[in-house]
C-alpha cells in the first residue's frame, strides 16, 4: 500500500476481507457520489375554436379549428464516472443535448348524415386533418375519416382510417454513442467463447482474413459479449402510419348495466424509427452477409464510420445507429366487458353494488421487417414482450363511501425470440410460462375532500419470469414485477 500511494495521491488502502475491515476513510476514498441530470423543457402556445356551424337535417355540423406551436429541448448530463464507464454494473453513457420546434394547424368536424330513418337511428361522419411543420423533418400531414352507425339505441358500429405522423425525439436524433455489451457470435471465429465449434464458410473466412487479418481456422472468440456503441441519427425522417379500426359497442336494452365492445385494429408504420437491423446482432450479420467492407451494411454514411470493426487486439466491435429503414405491422382484437349490478344488502345512502370490468387483447401479429414477434420475448427486438393474449379483470364492491377492489392481470406464455427461425440457435432458448398477478385495494371517502386508501400489489409475491436474454439482465422489468409483494397506503385531499 505504501508503494502504491506514490502513484495514487491521497490513496487510502481498502481491506475487503472480513467484517468491519473497511475504515470510514477507505469507504470515502472509493465512494462515488454520482448524479445524472436530465432537463426537459417545453414551450407551448395554442389557440382553438369549436362549436357548430349550421343545423343539418340530421343534427348540427360540429367543428374544431386551431393552431399550436411548441419547442422541445432536452439535455442529459451523466456523471463523469458514468460518462467514463467507471461505475461497476453500468455502461458508459454520453451527454445528449438538442431541440426542435413545430408549428401545427388542425381542423376536425363531425357531420351528421342520417337520423331516425329505417335501419338508421344515427349515422355520423368524423373527419380531421392536421398540418405540421417541424424544424427537423419538414412538413408532414395527418388526417382521419370514419363512420359511426347506430341502427338502434343499444348498438353502435364504428370504423375509422387514420394517417398519422411522428417526428423523432431528441434522444433518437442526438444519442451520442452510449456503450453496451450485447451477446453476439463473431462470424470470423472458428470456435466460440464456450468452446463450441462454429462453421465459417470459405467466403466469410476470406472476408475475415482480407479485412481484419483474422484466421478463422485458429481464432477463438474470447468473450460471448462484444462492445457496441449506440448512436442517434440527425438525418431521420418522420414516421408515417396507417391505422384501420373496426368495431361495435352494445348495451342490451334488457340489461342496461351491461356494456360490451369489440374492436379490430390494423396498424402499419413506414420508416419506423428503430435500431438499425434490429440491434447489434442484425448489424453484424448484415455486414458479413454483404462480404463488402465498403457497403452500406458495413459502413454508416450518417456516422461517417464503420459499423463493424475490431480493436487493437482483434476483438469484434460494432456501432449501432438508429435508422428509419424498418417497417412495423401489428394487428389484433380488443374486447371489453363492463357490468354493474346492485346487490341490495344495504339501502339508502349506503346502497351497495358490484362492478366488473374485463379487458382482453388478442395480438395476432407484431411484425418488424417481416419477422413476427407475436407470442415471444427476448433480446433480438428491444421493444419488449409480446404475449399473444393479455387480460385484466377488475372486480369492485361499493357500499356507501367504501370501495373494495380486486384486480387480476394475466400474461400469456411466450416463446423466446431466439427460437424464431430468423434467429434460430442450435442450443435453443428458454421462454416463459403464463403469469397471473393479484392486487387488492380499499378506498374510503371520508368526506367530499379526503380519501384514504390501503392496498397490496402482487398479493401472492409472484417472482419475475426468467428467460434467456443476451443482454445485461435475465428478466424484463417493464413486463414482470421485480419488487414482489408491495403494500401501500395513501391519503388524498382535494382543495
Amino acid at each position: 500500500p505504501e508503494a502504491f500511494k506514490r502513484f495514487v495521491p491521497n490513496c487510502v488502502p481498502v481491506n475487503g476481507f472480513g467484517g468491519g475491515t473497511i475504515s470510514p476513510e477507505a469507504a470515502n476514498f472509493i465512494r462515488l457520489d454520482f448524479t445524472d441530470t436530465t432537463i426537459f423543457e417545453r414551450s407551448l402556445a395554442s389557440a382553438s375554436i369549436n362549436g357548430s356551424i349550421v343545423d343539418l337535417p340530421a343534427g348540427p355540423l360540429g367543428f374544431a379549428v386551431g393552431a399550436e406551436y411548441h419547442e422541445d429541448r432536452s439535455d442529459f448530463t451523466p456523471d463523469l464516472a458514468k460518462k467514463n464507464g467507471d461505475i461497476l454494473g453500468f455502461n458508459a453513457a454520453q451527454p445528449i443535448s438538442g431541440k426542435f420546434d413545430v408549428t401545427e394547424l388542425f381542423l376536425e368536424t363531425v357531420v351528421p348524415i342520417l337520423k331516425d330513418v329505417p335501419a338508421v337511428r344515427s349515422l355520423n361522419l368524423e373527419a380531421g386533418v392536421r398540418y405540421s411543420d417541424y424544424s427537423t423533418v419538414g412538413n408532414v400531414s395527418s388526417y382521419k375519416a370514419g363512420l359511426d352507425w347506430s341502427p338502434m339505441s343499444s348498438l353502435h358500429v364504428r370504423g375509422m382510417y387514420q394517417r398519422a405522423s411522428r417526428a423523432p425525439s431528441v434522444f433518437e436524433l442526438f444519442q451520442a454513442g452510449d456503450q453496451g455489451f450485447p451477446a453476439v457470435n463473431d462470424p470470423c471465429a472458428g470456435r466460440l467463447s464456450n468452446g463450441a465449434r462454429q462453421d465459417v464458410s470459405a467466403e466469410v473466412a476470406a472476408f475475415c482474413q482480407s479485412n481484419f487479418g483474422i484466421d478463422s481456422a485458429t481464432y477463438t472468440q474470447p468473450n460471448s459479449q462484444i462492445e457496441a456503441f449506440f448512436f442517434g441519427n440527425p438525418n431521420l425522417k418522420g414516421e408515417k402510419s396507417d391505422t384501420y379500426t373496426f368495431g361495435l359497442a352494445m348495451t342490451p336494452e334488457s340489461i342496461p348495466s351491461l356494456q360490451f365492445s369489440v374492436d379490430y385494429y390494423s396498424i402499419k408504420v413506414e420508416d419506423y424509427v428503430n435500431i438499425l437491423e434490429g440491434g447489434t446482432t442484425g448489424v453484424v450479420r448484415a455486414c458479413f452477409a454483404s462480404l463488402d467492407i465498403d457497403s452500406d451494411a458495413c459502413f454508416s454514411r450518417d456516422l461517417g464510420q464503420p459499423l463493424v470493426f475490431r480493436d487493437a487486439v482483434g476483438e469484434l466491435k460494432a456501432r449501432v445507429p438508429i435508422a428509419y429503414l424498418s417497417e412495423l405491422q401489428t394487428k389484433g382484437i380488443d374486447v371489453n366487458v363492463a357490468y354493474r349490478v346492485p346487490l341490495g344488502f344495504a339501502s339508502g345512502a349506503f346502497g351497495d353494488a358490484v362492478d366488473l370490468n374485463l379487458l382482453v387483447n388478442w395480438l395476432d401479429t407484431w411484425k418488424l421487417d417481416d419477422i413476427d414477434y407475436a407470442g415471444t420475448i427476448g433480446a433480438y427486438n428491444y421493444s419488449g414482450a409480446f404475449p399473444e393474449y393479455k387480460a385484466n379483470l377488475r372486480l369492485g364492491y361499493r357500499i356507501g363511501p367504501v370501495h373494495l377492489s380486486y384486480n387480476l392481470e394475466f400474461l400469456d406464455k411466450m416463446d423466446n425470440q431466439g427460437n424464431i427461425p430468423a434467429f434460430e440457435d442450435p442450443s435453443g432458448y428458454q421462454g416463459v410460462s403464463s403469469t397471473i398477478y393479484h392486487d387488492l385495494s380499499a378506498q374510503w371517502s371520508v368526506n367530499d375532500s379526503i380519501e384514504v386508501g390501503l392496498g397490496v400489489r402482487n398479493l401472492t409475491n409472484r417472482e419475475p419470469k426468467f428467460f434467456d436474454i443476451p443482454i445485461d439482465q435475465n428478466t424484463d422489468p417493464a413486463t414482470f414485477d421485480t419488487l414482489g409483494r408491495f403494500y401501500f397506503a395513501s391519503v388524498r385531499s382535494r382543495f
